[in-house]
Protein backbone atom coordinates (compact mmCIF):
# COMPACT_ATOMS: atom_id res chain seq x y z
CA UNK A 1 0.00 0.00 0.00
CA UNK A 2 1.45 3.33 -1.07
CA UNK A 3 1.80 6.23 1.39
CA UNK A 4 -0.83 8.89 1.01
CA UNK A 5 -1.85 12.38 2.14
CA UNK A 6 -5.06 13.13 4.01
CA UNK A 7 -6.33 16.69 4.33
CA UNK A 8 -8.57 17.79 7.18
CA UNK A 9 -11.61 19.89 6.30
CA UNK A 10 -14.79 20.95 8.05
CA UNK A 11 -17.95 19.59 6.46
CA UNK A 12 -18.44 23.14 5.23
CA UNK A 13 -14.87 23.71 4.15
CA UNK A 14 -13.26 27.05 4.93
CA UNK A 15 -11.54 29.04 2.22
CA UNK A 16 -8.13 28.06 3.62
CA UNK A 17 -9.04 24.37 3.71
CA UNK A 18 -10.31 24.50 0.14
CA UNK A 19 -7.07 26.13 -1.00
CA UNK A 20 -5.07 23.46 0.85
CA UNK A 21 -6.90 20.75 -1.07
CA UNK A 22 -6.51 22.48 -4.42
CA UNK A 23 -2.79 23.01 -3.82
CA UNK A 24 -1.93 19.47 -2.72
CA UNK A 25 -4.09 17.90 -5.44
CA UNK A 26 -1.76 19.45 -8.01
CA UNK A 27 0.86 16.94 -6.87
CA UNK A 28 -0.92 13.92 -5.35
CA UNK A 29 -4.30 12.23 -5.15
CA UNK A 30 -5.52 12.86 -1.64
CA UNK A 31 -8.02 11.77 1.00
CA UNK A 32 -10.38 14.27 2.61
CA UNK A 33 -11.25 13.76 6.28
CA UNK A 34 -13.87 15.92 8.02
CA UNK A 35 -13.55 14.17 11.38
CA UNK A 36 -11.33 16.89 12.80
CA UNK A 37 -11.93 16.58 16.53
CA UNK A 38 -8.48 16.19 18.18
CA UNK A 39 -9.58 13.19 20.25
CA UNK A 40 -10.89 11.42 17.15
CA UNK A 41 -7.69 12.21 15.25
CA UNK A 42 -5.53 10.89 18.08
CA UNK A 43 -7.51 7.66 18.30
CA UNK A 44 -7.38 7.19 14.55
CA UNK A 45 -3.68 7.86 13.99
CA UNK A 46 -2.04 6.83 17.27
CA UNK A 47 -0.87 3.47 15.92
CA UNK A 48 -0.05 4.60 12.39
CA UNK A 49 3.26 5.70 10.93
CA UNK A 50 2.59 9.35 10.29
CA UNK A 51 3.51 13.01 10.47
CA UNK A 52 1.05 15.89 10.70
CA UNK A 53 1.57 19.26 9.05
CA UNK A 54 -0.02 22.49 10.22
CA UNK A 55 0.55 26.20 10.47
CA UNK A 56 1.33 28.03 13.70
CA UNK A 57 1.66 31.82 13.48
CA UNK A 58 1.99 31.47 9.72
CA UNK A 59 4.84 28.96 9.86
CA UNK A 60 4.53 25.33 8.77
CA UNK A 61 5.33 22.72 11.40
CA UNK A 62 5.69 18.93 11.28
CA UNK A 63 4.64 16.96 14.35
CA UNK A 64 3.16 13.72 15.74
CA UNK A 65 -0.41 12.99 16.80
CA UNK A 66 0.20 14.06 20.42
CA UNK A 67 0.24 17.73 19.33
CA UNK A 68 -2.94 17.90 17.23
CA UNK A 69 -4.90 19.54 20.05
CA UNK A 70 -2.30 22.33 20.22
CA UNK A 71 -1.74 22.80 16.48
CA UNK A 72 -4.78 22.04 14.26
CA UNK A 73 -3.45 19.89 11.41
CA UNK A 74 -3.91 20.85 7.79
CA UNK A 75 -2.91 17.40 6.57
CA UNK A 76 -1.19 14.15 7.50
CA UNK A 77 1.14 11.85 5.58
CA UNK A 78 0.84 8.17 6.49
CA UNK A 79 2.89 5.11 5.59
CA UNK A 80 2.30 1.41 6.19
CA UNK A 81 3.14 0.58 9.79
CA UNK A 82 5.64 -2.04 8.63
CA UNK A 83 7.24 0.23 6.03
CA UNK A 84 10.63 1.82 6.47
CA UNK A 85 10.66 5.62 6.67
CA UNK A 86 13.89 7.41 7.50
CA UNK A 87 14.33 10.76 9.18
CA UNK A 88 15.60 12.01 5.83
CA UNK A 89 12.31 10.96 4.21
CA UNK A 90 10.32 12.96 6.75
CA UNK A 91 12.54 15.99 6.22
CA UNK A 92 11.93 15.69 2.48
CA UNK A 93 8.17 15.57 3.09
CA UNK A 94 8.35 18.63 5.33
CA UNK A 95 10.36 20.58 2.76
CA UNK A 96 7.84 19.53 0.11
CA UNK A 97 4.90 20.85 2.12
CA UNK A 98 6.63 24.15 2.78
CA UNK A 99 7.59 24.70 -0.82
CA UNK A 100 4.25 23.86 -2.48
CA UNK A 101 2.48 26.34 -0.19
CA UNK A 102 5.06 29.04 -0.87
CA UNK A 103 4.84 31.76 -3.50
CA UNK A 104 7.56 30.09 -5.59
CA UNK A 105 7.50 26.26 -5.32
CA UNK A 106 10.92 24.67 -5.77
CA UNK A 107 10.66 22.04 -8.52
CA UNK A 108 13.84 20.34 -7.33
CA UNK A 109 12.29 19.73 -3.91
CA UNK A 110 9.08 18.52 -5.55
CA UNK A 111 10.97 16.04 -7.73
CA UNK A 112 12.85 14.83 -4.65
CA UNK A 113 9.49 14.21 -2.95
CA UNK A 114 8.30 12.18 -5.94
CA UNK A 115 11.30 9.93 -5.39
CA UNK A 116 10.39 9.48 -1.72
CA UNK A 117 6.63 9.19 -2.32
CA UNK A 118 5.93 8.24 -5.96
CA UNK A 119 2.75 9.51 -7.50
CA UNK A 120 0.23 6.67 -7.59
CA UNK A 121 -2.36 6.86 -10.36
CA UNK A 122 -5.86 6.55 -8.89
CA UNK A 123 -8.80 6.47 -11.23
CA UNK A 124 -11.21 8.12 -8.80
CA UNK A 125 -10.80 10.78 -6.18
CA UNK A 126 -11.22 9.27 -2.72
CA UNK A 127 -12.53 11.07 0.34
CA UNK A 128 -13.10 10.02 3.92
CA UNK A 129 -16.07 11.94 5.28
CA UNK A 130 -17.39 14.46 2.76
CA UNK A 131 -16.02 17.97 2.73
CA UNK A 132 -18.49 20.10 0.84
CA UNK A 133 -17.29 22.85 -1.49
CA UNK A 134 -13.97 21.04 -1.90
CA UNK A 135 -14.80 18.36 -4.43
CA UNK A 136 -17.76 17.49 -6.62
CA UNK A 137 -19.93 14.95 -4.92
CA UNK A 138 -20.93 12.92 -7.98
CA UNK A 139 -17.51 11.78 -9.20
CA UNK A 140 -15.71 10.48 -6.12
CA UNK A 141 -15.95 7.94 -3.34
CA UNK A 142 -16.74 9.41 0.08
CA UNK A 143 -16.99 7.74 3.48
CA UNK A 144 -18.66 8.95 6.66
CA UNK A 145 -20.07 7.27 9.74
CA UNK A 146 -22.12 7.85 12.88
CA UNK A 147 -21.92 5.97 16.18
CA UNK A 148 -24.38 5.33 18.99
CA UNK A 149 -22.29 4.19 21.95
CA UNK A 150 -25.37 3.37 24.04
CA UNK A 151 -26.81 0.96 21.45
CA UNK A 152 -23.27 0.00 20.39
CA UNK A 153 -23.98 0.48 16.70
CA UNK A 154 -22.23 2.29 13.89
CA UNK A 155 -23.87 3.46 10.66
CA UNK A 156 -21.42 3.66 7.76
CA UNK A 157 -22.12 5.49 4.52
CA UNK A 158 -20.23 5.37 1.23
CA UNK A 159 -21.10 7.62 -1.67
CA UNK A 160 -20.07 6.04 -4.96
CA UNK A 161 -19.21 8.00 -8.12
CA UNK A 162 -22.06 8.63 -10.53
CA UNK A 163 -24.77 7.16 -8.29
CA UNK A 164 -27.75 9.09 -6.97
CA UNK A 165 -28.03 7.27 -3.63
CA UNK A 166 -25.37 6.28 -1.09
CA UNK A 167 -24.68 2.79 0.26
CA UNK A 168 -25.22 2.63 4.02
CA UNK A 169 -24.81 -0.30 6.40
CA UNK A 170 -25.55 -0.81 10.09
CA UNK A 171 -22.89 -2.49 12.22
CA UNK A 172 -24.13 -3.93 15.52
CA UNK A 173 -21.88 -4.74 18.50
CA UNK A 174 -19.44 -2.24 17.07
CA UNK A 175 -17.21 -2.26 20.16
CA UNK A 176 -16.52 -5.93 19.41
CA UNK A 177 -16.35 -6.10 15.61
CA UNK A 178 -15.11 -2.59 14.68
CA UNK A 179 -15.57 -1.58 11.02
CA UNK A 180 -14.81 -5.11 9.75
CA UNK A 181 -18.38 -6.04 8.64
CA UNK A 182 -18.58 -2.98 6.41
CA UNK A 183 -15.88 -4.28 4.08
CA UNK A 184 -18.12 -7.11 2.85
CA UNK A 185 -21.60 -5.70 3.54
CA UNK A 186 -22.03 -3.59 0.42
CA UNK A 187 -21.46 -6.55 -1.92
CA UNK A 188 -25.00 -7.67 -1.08
CA UNK A 189 -26.06 -4.91 -3.50
CA UNK A 190 -25.87 -6.01 -7.14
CA UNK A 191 -24.52 -2.58 -8.10
CA UNK A 192 -21.55 -2.77 -5.71
CA UNK A 193 -18.48 -4.56 -7.02
CA UNK A 194 -19.29 -4.12 -10.70
CA UNK A 195 -16.16 -1.99 -11.08
CA UNK A 196 -12.70 -2.79 -9.61
CA UNK A 197 -12.66 0.72 -8.17
CA UNK A 198 -15.19 -0.35 -5.52
CA UNK A 199 -12.73 -2.84 -4.06
CA UNK A 200 -9.78 -0.48 -4.54
CA UNK A 201 -11.59 2.14 -2.49
CA UNK A 202 -12.28 -0.35 0.30
CA UNK A 203 -8.58 -1.28 0.43
CA UNK A 204 -7.67 2.40 0.75
CA UNK A 205 -10.33 2.84 3.42
CA UNK A 206 -9.06 -0.22 5.34
CA UNK A 207 -5.62 1.36 5.54
CA UNK A 208 -6.93 4.84 6.27
CA UNK A 209 -8.90 3.54 9.26
CA UNK A 210 -5.74 1.73 10.43
CA UNK A 211 -7.50 -1.64 10.27
CA UNK A 212 -4.29 -3.27 9.11
CA UNK A 213 -2.55 -2.88 12.47
CA UNK A 214 -5.45 -4.63 14.21
CA UNK A 215 -6.73 -7.12 11.64
CA UNK A 216 -3.90 -7.55 9.15
CA UNK A 217 -3.83 -7.01 5.38
CA UNK A 218 -7.29 -7.10 3.86
CA UNK A 219 -8.17 -9.91 1.45
CA UNK A 220 -11.63 -8.92 0.26
CA UNK A 221 -12.23 -12.07 -1.79
CA UNK A 222 -11.47 -14.33 1.17
CA UNK A 223 -13.54 -12.21 3.54
CA UNK A 224 -16.48 -12.36 1.11
CA UNK A 225 -16.26 -16.15 0.88
CA UNK A 226 -16.11 -16.42 4.67
CA UNK A 227 -19.06 -14.05 5.06
CA UNK A 228 -21.18 -15.93 2.51
CA UNK A 229 -20.40 -19.22 4.28
CA UNK A 230 -21.37 -17.68 7.63
CA UNK A 231 -24.71 -16.49 6.23
CA UNK A 232 -25.36 -19.93 4.75
CA UNK A 233 -24.75 -21.35 8.24
CA UNK A 234 -27.34 -19.05 9.76
CA UNK A 235 -25.56 -15.76 10.46
CA UNK A 236 -27.72 -12.67 9.74
CA UNK A 237 -27.26 -10.97 6.38
CA UNK A 238 -25.78 -7.46 6.32
CA UNK A 239 -28.19 -4.60 6.89
CA UNK A 240 -27.56 -2.37 3.88
CA UNK A 241 -29.73 0.53 2.73
CA UNK A 242 -29.63 2.84 -0.30
CA UNK A 243 -30.14 5.90 1.88
CA UNK A 244 -28.02 8.34 3.82
CA UNK A 245 -27.12 8.12 7.50
CA UNK A 246 -29.97 10.38 8.61
CA UNK A 247 -32.47 8.30 6.69
CA UNK A 248 -31.19 5.06 8.21
CA UNK A 249 -31.17 6.55 11.72
CA UNK A 250 -34.87 7.29 11.30
CA UNK A 251 -35.49 3.60 10.64
CA UNK A 252 -33.78 2.39 13.81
Amino acid sequence: MAPFFTLFCNRQATKEQTENVRTLEKYYSVFIDSEIDPVTIKNKYATSKHKFFGRDLGEWLMYDYESVDCIPPACVLTFDVDGKVSRKDWVTAFEFIKTIFSDEPDQELIDKMYTTVPKAPIAEKISVAPAKDVVKQNNEYMFSHWMDTVKDICICQIDKPFTDRPYTCVIEKFSEVDFVPMFTAFYICSSWGVTPQDSIFLVHLWNHLDMKSRFGVIDIEKRLKDRIKACEDGAPEPRVYRDNIEGVKALL
